[in-house]
């Protein structure tokens, strides 16, 4: 029994007697793209690849006297050994393309081989559901995952937000100190001049102190040498009246 007699079977009976990798024709499989290191491998095998008219201008490079000559010989091999290159990838490119196109325009494949080896008959219903709970669980995600990135930025926004207030009441905080420390200053500048202009005060209040004091004393002083003079005058007065009414 063959891939193609279990297909009819089934498609006849309902029942799939293969199982495994075997259930599945050869012409199913997907080969594999080279991957880009194979690919470069390949190109540098075809520039490796000996050819006869670059062989030949390099012939000449060697034969050649003038260094002009040399150089527009050797150029042209160079080129030459690219232009070899670029063909190489443009027909892969191109033999590439051409079996994409064929791909697409194959009817979709019924026979999908899991993970674990085993391999089922997929009925068209069957693949129609399938890539809709596909579809709708791709769906989700995208939505979930939008969901979280709005969250996230959200979550930036608010932390963004709350550096900015965090930073505008340190700067109000340090204003605040300045202005404290600007008013302690002045404050300060104020009670030392206060505390100046009372010992000014205070130093005047002394020294006139200090000078009624020596009036006060300078008049009493003159007041009794006035008093012992006027006493003595007295004395004398009365004593040459005694003496006139003696004699």
């Amino acid at each position: 029994m063959n891939s193609a007699n279990a297909i009819s079977g089934f498609a006849s009976t309902g029942i799939w007697p293969l199982s495994g990798l075997k259930a599945i024709p050869q012409s199913k499989f997907v080969q594999d793209n080279p991957t880009q290191r194979e690919v470069e491998e390949m190109v540098e095998d075809e520039r490796s690849k000996p050819d006869d008219t670059i062989s030949v201008l390099w012939a000449q490079a060697d034969r050649q006297r003038s260094a002009e000559a040399k150089a527009a010989l050797t150029k042209a091999a160079n080129d030459l050994t690219s232009m070899r290159a670029l063909e190489t990838m443009f027909d892969y490119t191109t033999t590439r393309q051409q079996q994409h196109i064929e791909y697409l325009k194959k009817r979709p494949v019924t026979v999908r081989a899991h993970v674990d080896g085993s391999a089922r008959l997929f009925t068209s219903f069957e693949t129609s559901m399938q890539q809709i709970r596909e579809a709708e669980a791709q769906r989700k995600q995208e939505e979930a995952d939008k969901i979280a990135r709005e969250e996230e930025r959200n979550r930036q926004k608010g932390i963004r937000e709350q550096r900015r207030k965090d930073e505008a009441k340190e700067k109000d905080k340090r204003k605040k100190d300045r202005e404290q420390k600007r008013a302690a200053k002045e404050e300060e500048k104020r009670l030392a001049v206060a505390r100046r202009e009372a010992a000014k005060a205070e130093k005047a209040r002394k020294m006139a102190e200090a000078e009624a004091t020596r009036a006060q004393k300078a008049l009493e002083k003159a007041g009794t040498k006035r008093g012992l003079t006027d006493s003595d005058s007295a004395g004398e007065s009365s004593q040459s009246k005694r003496q006139r009414q003696e004699g």
